[in-house]
């Protein structure tokens, strides 16, 4: 291993304001814009650069009508040196994450807060007693990821600026009170079309859930012109309402799970409709390192039997 101590003191290695300076330039293209982004002169932006070429004993710039462009050599410094400030950078976040406050913010819509993710949370604390864990509770992918440090969001598992690993595939199917009248489990079930039907109302969250008429096509059954039953305006309320015995509501697995195996609710109808959407894990791309969230993202992959 290379003695670093030495090699600086020899003058081997250039300075960090050097770096920051050919970084900026080579990045932004010119040495005004460098120097803006870092907040010194144009000419202390020069000096750098010219020392750290006299240094090296070539050229990393070379002016043209543009500004300045990189040499071949100056492309070659510009690569290692946004790695070593990277790697240095990481370094850094990972020494404050470990003496920071070990709080989670964790975002995840209402239903699978309520149903999958606050009656598990306990296991998770278990492994992590540390933990200051924070639940956000929105519909919205972009409302459930802000200010989040790792969500659960349901959706087609693409969205700008958010690295995502899938859980699950949707799955949905009809659910009741297990004293309310139902019809055959099996074949298609085109009874329910003239069933009291809870549904979810006003879900203009841009995820494209599953509604009455959509599960009715998936089943081959032409939906009714008009659907019989409530509306609600989120889904823990249509839950409730089903459990309550005032309808049939569709389901979502993972999150009516528990209510199924406790026998508070049961299937109304054996068919499950399926699609390429479903539940996923999301941290937004530029995300730092956070030992709280890596541990959360581990732990919910082992609840659903996923590979990380």
């Amino acid at each position: 291993m290379r003695d670093m101590i030495k090699d600086y003191v020899r003058g081997d290695l250039p300075s960090l304001s050097s770096l920051l300076a050919v970084v900026a330039a080579g990045e932004r293209g010119g040495f005004t814009a460098a120097a803006q982004a870092l907040g010194v002169t144009q000419s202390a932006v020069s000096r750098e650069i010219r020392q750290i070429e006299q240094r090296l004993g070539c050229a990393l710039f070379r002016r043209s009508p543009r500004g300045v462009e990189l040499t071949p050599e100056g492309k070659q410094f510009l690569e290692a040196a946004q790695q070593g400030l990277q790697v240095i950078g990481e370094a850094v976040a990972r020494v404050r994450a470990q003496d920071a406050p070990r709080q989670l913010t964790i975002g995840a819509d209402f239903a699978f807060s309520a149903h999958w993710l606050v009656p598990r949370l306990p296991l998770f604390t278990a492994l992590e007693p540390q933990a200051d864990v924070r639940v956000i509770t929105a519909q919205h992918v972009e409302r459930a990821i802000a200010d989040c440090d790792i969500a659960i969001i349901f959706g087609a598992g693409a969205w700008p600026g958010i690295e995502v690993k899938r859980l699950n595939q949707e799955a949905v199917f009809p659910v009741c009170a297990p004293n309310y009248p139902s019809g055959p489990a099996d074949g298609k079930p085109d009874w329910l079309t003239d069933a009291n039907l809870l549904r979810l109302i006003d879900t203009a969250d841009g995820s494209d859930w599953f509604d009455w008429p959509g599960y009715f096509s998936a089943a081959g059954v032409t939906p009714p012109e008009r659907i019989r039953g409530q509306g609600y305006s989120n889904y823990p309320l249509v839950l409730q309402a089903a459990l309550a015995g005032q309808g049939i509501a569709l389901s979502w697995s993972p999150s009516i799970d528990d209510l199924l195996e406790a026998g508070q609710l049961k299937r109304a109808h054996n068919f499950t409709a399926r699609s390429t959407r479903g539940y996923f894990l999301a941290r937004p791309q530029n995300a730092g390192p956070n030992p709280m969230a890596e541990a959360f993202e581990r732990w919910v992959l082992a609840e659903f039997g996923t590979k990380p």
